[in-house]
């Protein structure tokens, strides 16, 4: 008698348990949909602002955008590998560089699990994009300090669909990106400022002081008090970064070597 009791009620909780199992996956269904149907429309008004997309040169103001080359190469974070795999190939057009904050080829050596979480979201990344889940979640703010037109700018292009598809396959694209960068020569004697961000452990301020080895005509800028993103967000550290690369290019354009920063020791 109890048995059967037991047992009856052991098959209603698991009827209930599968009811709510189907009802919350056709709930997530029906929120992807949606979620995708809102990230089209979205992305369709924000195309239409006038406002430039991925990829697509600005004016400047009173610098001209046609300027010939060689240039002074300038990459922030994942950048910072493909400026030093555009130099290995095309030597001929690049004078110097700045690495600001940059990725290092050897910055996930030894962790597997992070090389194969980035492989991971490059496939599940574009799903989640094309969902419009970073919109919904506004999960990339612009920086408070942003200018309201640039503030606009910004949040127009993050959450644009090609933009976020395109940024989660970059991640997954990390792997490789850190071997064709390892396997890169040197700069000689161009000069190259590596700006970096002051929170770092010991191990990535080493591998960002060793990025000065790629020229004999280096410096390194440590910009106090900055992080990863302020050192081209924030307006004081951002400033910084800009002063760097206008010291590498006045160097160019000089021939001169590149001044060393004072240290405590030299004052």
């Amino acid at each position: 008698m109890n048995r059967g009791i037991v047992g009856s009620r052991g098959r209603t909780i698991l009827r209930w348990i599968r009811k709510a199992l189907l009802w919350s996956l056709a709930a997530l269904l029906v929120a992807l949909v949606v979620g995708a149907i809102y990230q089209a429309i979205a992305t369709e008004i924000d195309q239409r602002e006038a406002f430039p997309g991925p990829g697509v040169m600005v004016d400047v103001g009173e610098h001209r955008l046609d300027e010939e080359g060689p240039y002074v190469l300038v990459g922030h974070s994942l950048a910072g590998l493909y400026s030093r795999i555009y130099a290995e190939r095309y030597p001929e057009e690049v004078s110097g560089m700045v690495l600001v904050d940059s990725t290092h080829p050897d910055q996930f050596e030894g962790s597997s699990l992070a090389l194969t979480m980035n492989r991971v979201v490059g496939i599940v990344g574009p799903l989640i994009a094309r969902a419009g889940i970073a919109r919904v979640f506004d999960l990339y703010p612009s920086h408070p300090e942003l200018p309201p037109l640039q503030r606009e700018q910004s949040n127009s292009l993050y959450y644009r669909t090609p933009h976020q598809v395109a940024m989660f396959e970059e991640m997954g694209t990390i792997p490789e990106s850190m071997e064709k960068a390892r396997r890169t020569g040197t700069l000689g004697e161009k000069p190259l400022v590596v700006v970096s961000a002051a929170d770092h452990d010991a191990q990535t301020g080493a591998l960002q002081e060793e990025l000065t080895s790629l020229s004999s005509n280096s410096s390194q800028r440590v910009v106090e008090g900055s992080t990863h993103s302020s050192v081209v967000v924030d307006r004081d550290h951002a400033g910084q970064t800009s002063a760097s690369i206008l010291e590498v290019v006045e160097a160019v354009r000089s021939d001169q070597p590149l001044t060393q920063p004072s240290t405590p020791s030299d004052e």
